[in-house]
């Protein structure tokens, strides 16, 4: 209706469909991810890893997003040379969970950073990513880790989404054995902290492999 396929008008058309296509597959990832773990379906593929080259690909692969909103985005290795038995696919979406979900509510000009923290010796390792964005009321906190659920605002209707990213996050720390925590204040931002616990921080060379009981 627009005449010859040059016209502008039919390339908006073909993002437009691409891009609620693409946002429809994800609705169904999610949806399909959460209900395999809620079954105990999802296993764990669990193998010496590395952090810092996982840290590396999710902010690899957040960058774009980052950089579209105007945000600063970074990585910090507290632990390097750190190794923990997990699940590298997983690990890296629940890293990418948490930093997609802090870009989605920093403003411009904000940031977020991805971390690696170790404890003493027998207290585990935390993986946190922290954000100086809009933040969530404390009486939300709860609430956001149920499935579906999200907190309204202008904000959360604008960026869209399924209400499953973090508690899918959640799932997949306690598959590790571990925790999710969430710190956040209203026009502060928000921190959020997986805990991995003592069993699965490794500190000695990938040559001598340890694996866990069972």
């Amino acid at each position: 209706m627009f005449g010859p396929l040059g016209n502008p008008r039919y390339g908006e058309y073909v993002k437009d469909i691409n891009d609620s296509g693409q946002h429809l597959l994800e609705i169904i990832n999610d949806i399909l991810d959460l209900a395999k773990a809620e079954s105990g379906k999802l296993e764990l593929v669990t193998e010496e890893c590395d952090l810092g080259p996982i840290m590396d690909d999710c902010i690899r692969m957040c960058r774009g997003r980052a950089e579209k909103g105007r945000l600063g985005l970074a990585a910090n290795d507290g632990a390097p040379g750190f190794r923990v038995l997990a699940d590298r696919r997983l690990l890296l979406q629940a890293m990418l969970n948490l930093v997609t979900n802090s870009i989605k509510f920093t403003l411009p000009g904000g940031t977020v950073e991805l971390s690696v923290l170790p404890h003493r010796p027998g207290e585990g390792l935390d993986i946190r990513v922290r954000d100086n964005g809009i933040g969530i009321e404390r009486e939300h906190l709860e609430r956001i880790l149920v499935p579906f659920e999200q907190v309204e605002s202008s904000r959360a209707r604008k960026n869209g989404g399924t209400g499953l990213g973090l508690p899918y996050t959640k799932k997949l720390a306690e598959l590790h054995g571990g925790t999710l925590r969430i710190e956040s204040k209203v026009n502060e931002g928000t921190t959020v902290t997986i805990r991995l616990p003592p069993e699965r921080v490794v500190s000695r060379p990938a040559a001598d492999p340890v694996r866990l009981a069972g």
